[in-house]
């Protein structure tokens, strides 16, 4: 899939945004919940469930992406763990670089490497597009009975959210 990303500013928080939007956009996924598996799967990565240390891990098989996701993880982390990994499946083909396996722990955001960070981002903006969030554009639209509602019916996690809706800000 081709990107417009910016080169300048490579793992920026506005090129994770503009990538998760192309992806929207590409797999003509309109419609919240993002169906996530199905994007990774047009996207030609693999999503396996396996009983795995990490919240999720990326490998590389003869030019396969195999996205393996812990099967104890809840269902909505599960989620943002695919789209996180997926981040470094499309990081992979812009840069043609690719480590044979990463392992990483999702949604934290903290204080990460940059590409975490990137992944993070893009994975927050692929599941929560900004249209999703308009309700909470105003202070006064906001609070945590709306938000795990809202959680809910984007199936993510609330902390990507709540990140999502003060980024907005």
């Amino acid at each position: 899939m081709p990107s417009t990303i910016d080169p300048s500013q490579f793992l920026s928080s506005s090129n994770a945004r503009r990538l998760a939007s192309e992806v929207r956009e590409h797999c003509n996924a309109n419609q919240c919940p993002i169906p996530i598996e199905s994007i990774a799967k047009k996207e030609e990565a693999i999503v396996k469930f396996a009983q795995i240390l990490s919240d999720g891990a990326l490998v590389r098989n003869k030019e396969k992406h195999i996205i393996k996701i812990s099967e104890a993880i809840h269902l909505y982390r599960q989620r943002f763990t695919i789209a996180h990994e997926l981040g470094h499946v499309l990081l992979d083909r812009m840069h043609q670089k690719f480590a044979n396996a990463h392992e990483c722990s999702t949604g934290t955001f903290t204080n990460k490497n940059k590409e975490e960070r990137f992944c993070d981002s893009f994975a927050s903006h692929l599941l929560i597009p900004d249209k999703a969030i308009v309700e909470f554009s105003e202070w006064n639209g906001v609070s945590i009975r709306k938000l795990i509602r809202k959680a809910h019916e984007l199936e993510v996690s609330l902390t990507p959210l709540i990140w999502r809706v003060l980024e907005g800000r």
